[in-house]
């Protein structure tokens, strides 16, 4: 369980050659008959494993134990956060949307770069059409 829970925190710290390391050295203690492919082949590993009726007893357990959060009064956090997550939402659109209504060639570049095409031919292809 801590090998996993390594490797997925490496990997959500976009550590991604340690990562594989890690899903390589957890593939042989592991899953020496059926090695890993990689960290979503063990992500689907484990989740077919915790979700067996085997660990039924101890999922209840963890619920009754998180039970009393939901029973308490947090209504005006809620409130709070809720105002405070749109606030924040509509600003993250704002730069959004202007970052894009200010590359309108933005998505053009990104298509081609995606497609292969190196920066050079990017440019000279723009020059060539005159894109602003």
């Amino acid at each position: 369980m801590e090998a996993f829970k390594k490797v997925w925190s490496l990997a959500r710290n976009d550590r991604l050659k340690f990562s594989k390391q890690r899903v390589a050295a957890g593939s042989a203690e592991f899953y020496a008959n059926d090695p890993l492919k990689s960290l979503q082949d063990w992500v689907r590993r484990f989740a077919l494993f915790v979700c067996q009726p085997g660990y039924e007893q101890m999922f209840r357990d963890a619920m009754k134990v998180l039970e009393p959060l939901g029973k308490s009064d947090l209504s005006d956090f809620g409130k709070a956060y809720n105002g405070l997550s749109s606030e924040r939402g509509d600003r993250y659109f704002a730069v959004m949307k202007d970052f894009f209504a200010a590359s309108r060639n933005l998505h053009r570049c990104i298509f081609l770069s995606q497609k292969g095409w190196s920066s050079q031919k990017i440019i000279t292809l723009r020059q060539s059409i005159s894109m602003p």
